[in-house]
């Protein structure tokens, strides 16, 4: 009986982890990394897409994360919120924020998607970012939110 459950609890936390697969890369960049809970992939102008998962034991909700990735961003990373707003990302409420630095001369854009996924054992966080020179960034964001299905 004992091995039956402990079989069970496994095949569900494998379900949970593998179960939710990261978007594929936008069109125009190439998958460098993919892997159990992330996917990294770069344009040809250094531009870069990640999309990791996380599990989170604090059971901490949309609105939590959220302040504190912006508190993270703004207050110790110097970074300006230049937008936000409410989406849904493969079917699920997210937020969407776009940040703005500029270090050594060079203006990047960071756009930073969250989402979390209420689960049975534990929530999961979902993180979808992209960062490219302010010069190019509006050329992908399009497609960036295209993958992932974020309206």
């Amino acid at each position: 009986m004992i091995r039956a459950s402990a079989r069970l609890a496994f095949l569900a936390s494998f379900v949970l982890t593998v179960g939710c697969a990261a978007p594929l890369a936008p069109d125009g960049f190439t998958v460098v990394d993919d892997g159990v809970g992330h996917t990294k992939a770069i344009a040809s102008d250094d531009s870069m897409f990640w999309v990791r998962t996380f599990r989170d034991d604090l059971d901490g909700t949309l609105t939590f994360w959220h302040e504190t990735l912006v508190g993270d961003f703004v207050d110790h990373r110097g970074y300006a919120r230049l937008e936000e707003r409410e989406i849904h990302w493969g079917g699920v409420p997210a937020i969407e924020m776009i940040f703005e630095a500029t270090a050594r001369g060079r203006t990047r854009r960071y756009l930073v998607t969250l989402r979390i996924e209420e689960g049975l054992l534990a929530n999961r966080i979902h993180i979808a970012e992209f960062v490219a020179d302010k010069t190019v960034f509006d050329d992908h964001l399009d497609v960036v939110r295209e993958a992932l299905g974020g309206h």
